[in-house]
């Protein structure tokens, strides 16, 4: 289990408070997320015996070096023992939803799958590739993103043979400009695996999950088993990975999907796309006082947090205009102002910082108010839900 990001030691990369509110902000998702779809909490290296078995775990790690190094932890999640295309849709949804949850739109980045069941039929049915060609093709393809044009051409030649390789490349050049489903050849279209891979389109459209990029040279060397995903940032200049998965045999071997997110290169996206700008504090309420009123603060703030409200009060007795400014550096949401008049009437000015609204409201409304919006946050990837229920 990893270590609160409240935890993190402070370094060259971390730059108190965002990154640390990331980190917390990424972990929630991920927790959140995967008890959404039923998994556990325990560690996915241990043996598991039990069919349909979902389970999860935050381990030390990252995909690649990060610019965010105290932020290398990376979520597997693992559906064991379930060989029902169907687990496949829930793998790509959990990425899906866990990315909604942290405030990274659609269009940040880009989802792209692959069958490595489907892309044998294709190389050796549509290509006519015996199984070593096949083998050494699938391969090349796999590599195909870190080789030059003409270096990808002539090993695709040795493999094949000079005599056959003009109509395999031709064919070839179709295969790698394949987009979806629709754009594959007529003749695997009989096979089981074309007709899941049409399903999985179709499953992920109705869960609004749509722009899925067919990608013949997708491949991840610990998914093996059939379907093959990645969920990558859509700046080609950065290309992060943030979220990979498929089917494979786990240690029990056992046909299994899941999937694998990296909370560095997430960070990263965040504060390229975003500043971190949306990361509130997790302070919910910051107090401003002013005149002799610190007594009656503290009675009030104690009271708030007897309601589950967590509340700063600030000591400093500055002017009421660098209080407030105080809360606005903190990215604290609510202001409320204790004045003597205010305990008197029992009226406090409750100020919406974010939403830059302010009201008299009794301590009662301030508490309604806080934990309305606390219940708001919680559910805010409902404005773009969906779930599995229309389909399973």
């Amino acid at each position: 289990m990893m270590a609160p990001a409240s935890n993190v030691t402070a370094d060259t990369d971390v730059h108190y408070p965002n990154t640390v509110r990331a980190c917390q902000l990424v972990e929630q998702s991920w927790r959140n997320t995967a008890t959404l779809y039923g998994y556990e909490e325990y560690d996915i290296d241990t043996e598991s015996k039990l069919q349909n078995r979902r389970r999860y775990d935050i381990v030390a790690g990252a995909f690649s070096v990060s610019a965010y190094p105290s932020a290398s932890y990376l979520l597997r999640y693992e559906h064991a023992g379930c060989e029902s295309p169907r687990a496949d849709v829930e793998a790509i949804a959990i990425a899906k939803r866990g990315l909604d949850a942290m405030g990274i739109k659609r269009s940040a980045y880009n989802l792209r799958i692959n069958d490595s069941e489907m892309l044998d039929l294709l190389l050796s049915e549509y290509l006519d590739l015996d199984a070593v060609q096949t083998s050494l093709m699938a391969r090349l393809l796999a590599q195909k993103r870190t080789l030059a044009p003409d270096k990808f051409r002539d090993r695709a030649i040795d493999i094949v043979g000079l005599s056959h390789s003009s109509e395999v490349l031709q064919k070839l050049s179709k295969l790698l400009t394949a987009r979806s489903a629709e754009d594959l050849p007529e003749v695997i279209r009989h096979s089981e695996c074309y007709v899941n891979l049409v399903a999985l389109y179709e499953r992920l459209e109705r869960l609004g999950i749509d722009n899925v990029i067919l990608d013949i040279t997708l491949a991840h060397p610990e998914y093996t088993g059939g379907i093959i995903f990645d969920f990558t940032e859509a700046d080609a200049t950065h290309s992060a990975l943030l979220y990979k998965g498929g089917r494979y045999v786990n240690n029990d071997l056992q046909s299994s999907v899941g999937g694998q997110s990296d909370m560095s290169n997430i960070i990263e996206l965040l504060a390229r796309h975003t500043g971190m700008r949306h990361l509130e504090s997790a302070t919910q309420a910051y107090i401003v006082t002013v005149g002799n009123v610190l007594d009656d603060a503290e009675r009030i703030a104690e009271k708030l947090r007897s309601e589950r409200v967590s509340v700063e009060v600030d000591y400093t007795s500055r002017p009421i205009d660098r209080q407030v400014k105080e809360a606005i550096k903190k990215r604290v949401r609510y202001v409320m102002t204790v004045d003597e008049q205010s305990v008197a009437k029992g009226l406090y000015n409750l100020q919406n910082i974010r939403e830059n609204s302010e009201q008299q409201v009794s301590f009662e409304r301030v508490v309604t108010a806080v934990s309305d919006r606390r219940h708001h946050q919680q559910y805010d990837e409902d404005d773009d839900v969906f779930d599995l229920s229309d389909i399973l």
